[in-house]
């Protein structure tokens, strides 16, 4: 039976091998691979020679070592693995985009003056081949800041009522709604002189940029969080504004009429506590025991700031150089 099989097996095997280099099998090959080669062939159009690379770098590092004041005598040869790296990553960068790929020709420009050499580290050639045009603008936008950013989030507060009747039952409502706090998503977008998007663009570059250790992100559920310290910094302006509102929105008290049924209950007066408690006074007659108000706070703030190797990154590369007026924007010798 075992021979049988076999010898069965052996005469499919040539009928296989047979189908698979048949005129039939053969034109699906040729065609798949001329969609291939087709799909691919556009890089041929984007992806910068080594002479390319190396013409323009020259040219712009020149421009830009002449914008810098640097004298011939301070230009030195850069590092062979700055170099090495800056001409690899400029054949790819280069024809893509102008901000990353003049980013690129400051940091060799720097790596070549001997008076600012020291600042450029081989690893920042690394972190800008590893990062996208969206986040070589958010880099330029990050630095030229120069403080932490609220890039996304939202802060209100509004008022609790909890009211007690006889024989312990009690019911809660809410009554009015304090401003909320600006949100910088639209103006990091109107910078980077990008349309506007989806955010999850920017939240990816962020998270991008965090994991190659340019910035840190720290998600705020409570103002309780903040030191004073940063309370009293010009870049928390967004944040200690709000707070402001949010005292002139505890002062004021929840209002009147007060909404049903707690405008049927018999209130007169507030007495007014610490933090933004508040108790009802009310005459006799009325039903409650007791009407509580507490100020209730929803915060929910993504605040990113540029790590050390950040600052010396944006430092290298003359990010902030690119940001001017609030846009992004390339630098003279850049253009």
């Amino acid at each position: 039976m075992a021979t049988k099989k076999s010898s069965a097996t052996e005469k499919l095997l040539p009928r296989v091998y047979d189908d698979a280099v048949s005129p039939a099998a053969k034109e699906v090959g040729k065609t798949l691979a001329k969609a291939v080669r087709t799909s691919l062939r556009p890089v041929n159009g984007v992806i910068w020679t080594f002479d390319q690379a190396f013409d323009w770098v020259s040219e712009r590092v020149s421009a830009f070592l002449a914008h810098e004041g640097v004298k011939s005598r301070r230009v030195t040869p850069p590092p062979i693995e700055i170099e090495g790296r800056v001409l690899a990553g400029l054949q790819i960068a280069g024809p893509a985009d102008d901000v990353l790929r003049n980013m690129f020709a400051a940091l060799i420009g720097n790596a070549m003056n001997s008076d600012a050499s020291d600042r450029v580290h081989p690893a920042f050639v690394e972190m800008l081949r590893q990062i996208t045009p969206v986040e070589a603008r958010l880099l330029a936008v990050l630095c030229h800041a120069g403080h932490p950013s609220i890039v996304e989030g939202d802060a209100s507060a509004k008022w609790q009522i909890e009211t007690t009747y006889p024989g312990g039952t009690r019911s809660w409502a809410s009554v009015g709604k304090s401003p909320q706090i600006h949100n910088e998503w639209p103006k990091l977008w109107e910078r980077m002189g990008l349309p506007v998007s989806d955010r999850t663009e920017v939240s990816d570059a962020l998270s991008n940029l965090a994991r190659l250790g340019i910035v840190t992100q720290r998600r705020i559920n409570s103002l309780d969080t903040f030191d004073s310290d940063e309370l009293h910094d010009p870049w928390f302006y967004s944040v200690t504004d709000w707070i402001r509102k949010l005292n002139d929105f505890i002062k004021a008290g929840p209002g009147q009429p007060m909404p049903s049924p707690q405008n049927d209950l018999g209130i007169e007066t507030f007495e007014v506590g610490d933090g933004g408690f508040m108790r009802a006074k009310r005459r006799s007659d009325t039903k409650f025991e007791s009407m509580d108000f507490k100020v209730s706070n929803t915060v929910d703030l993504l605040i990113v700031d540029m790590t050390y190797w950040g600052k010396r990154l944006g430092t290298s590369c003359q990010a902030s150089a690119f940001v001017h007026d609030g846009a992004v924007v390339l630098p003279a010798w850049a253009r």
